[in-house]
């Protein structure tokens, strides 16, 4: 049924948007990036749904004092509000000092409801029958301000897997318009690549690949990434992030499929560790490296690097750096700071492996 109103007059809306399963072809040729979507009716039926919006902030704005809104779910939907530090650093009616708002990823329906309809804002109101197992823990350990690690079983968990041992992460850029043939809007492309490798007497080496040459730094990097990695030892990653970029590289380049498609066999993941096996209530809820290194390794600090601290900096140092206008100066600057920054993250699971492992006091 259509909720376009009857001899209504209206230019059909067409909204230009980006095909992110359009391969780019090179030469310039972006024929095909954008497609135009007709949501002249998608625009109808939420007419009403719109003026709801409007009349509420009109009616917000009017008020003399700001509305009491107590933190929850709604904080990190569908990304967490730019407004979280105020918020925190208000009133415990605004944010509860225990908030629900840790408890991160997929919630019970009867959960779901008791916060978003009954308002429900603290943790310590939350039923723990309402709980997974992974959010009881979040609960358990919070209220109780303790940390939960299950050494034996985490040791148990990465007790196969001898030295010597690998550790990888890579910086990626995902550009809404390519630049280098074969790829596509927002792919996540990788230019950059930090090695650590631990070996048996507990020595550790590093190799690092970084290419900001503004050519496609892909299949360079992928047998740079071969070379390095070899054909034995685990490779300890964080996230599931490093098999999925393994997996396109060899996707793009099928002659290097067999040796990649190897070396993803061989990544193993200290995330998943890390969820069965641990947690801190400084994490607030978050598994995320940047959450839980600082719970076991402060000292490994993101906040003393220089421009480049997290993902999105590597990002903008990446596009600033290959750009045909950047001196060469600066340009070298950045390649300090992008080649640092990666660094840290391997140091960092290098730290990570040790605490899990029991060897926290092995000798480098």
């Amino acid at each position: 049924m259509s909720h376009v109103p009857p001899g209504c007059n209206y230019t059909p809306w067409r909204s230009p948007t980006i095909d992110s399963t359009w391969v780019y072809p090179g030469g310039g040729d972006y024929d095909g990036l954008l497609v135009e979507v007709d949501q002249t009716e998608e625009a109808f039926e939420r007419e009403e749904e719109v003026a709801g919006w409007i009349d509420n902030a009109h009616a917000i704005a009017a008020k003399r004092r700001e509305p009491t809104v107590a933190m929850g779910l709604q904080c990190n939907k569908p990304y967490e509000c730019a407004f979280m530090a105020y918020c925190q650093s208000q009133s415990a009616t605004k944010a509860p000092k225990y908030s629900v708002a840790c408890l991160k990823g997929n919630l019970k329906t009867e959960l779901k409801k008791l916060i978003k309809v009954q308002g429900v804002s603290d943790l310590r109101k939350v039923p723990n029958d309402l709980l997974n197992a992974r959010h009881l823990r979040v609960k358990t350990h919070t209220l109780a301000n303790t940390t939960y690690f299950d050494a034996d079983a985490a040791a148990n968990a990465l007790a196969a897997h001898k030295l010597p041992a690998l550790f990888l992460d890579f910086e990626t850029i995902n550009l809404a318009v390519p630049i280098w043939s074969g790829t596509r809007p927002f792919q996540a492309n990788p230019f950059q690549f930090s090695l650590h490798r631990l070996n048996r007497s507990g020595k550790l080496g590093h190799k690092s690949y970084l290419d900001l040459s503004g050519k496609d730094p892909a299949r360079q990097l992928a047998l740079a990434l071969i070379d390095y990695c070899g054909e034995r030892s685990p490779i300890y990653i964080y996230s599931k992030f490093e098999s999925t970029i393994v997996k396109q590289l060899a996707e793009r380049f099928p002659k290097l499929a067999r040796p990649l498609l190897a070396i993803d066999a061989r990544l193993i993941d200290l995330q998943a560790i890390a969820k069965k096996h641990y947690y801190h209530p400084q994490q607030k809820g978050s598994w995320s490296l940047k959450a839980v290194l600082p719970t076991i390794a402060p000292e490994l600090r993101y906040d003393n690097l220089d421009e480049v601290q997290e993902g999105g900096m590597a990002m903008a140092a990446f596009r600033e750096a290959i750009h045909t206008e950047t001196p060469t100066e600066r340009k070298a600057e950045l390649e300090r700071q992008l080649l640092a920054y990666c660094q840290r993250d391997t140091e960092a699971l290098v730290r990570l492996w040790r605490h899990f492992t029991g060897r926290a006091t092995m000798a480098c």
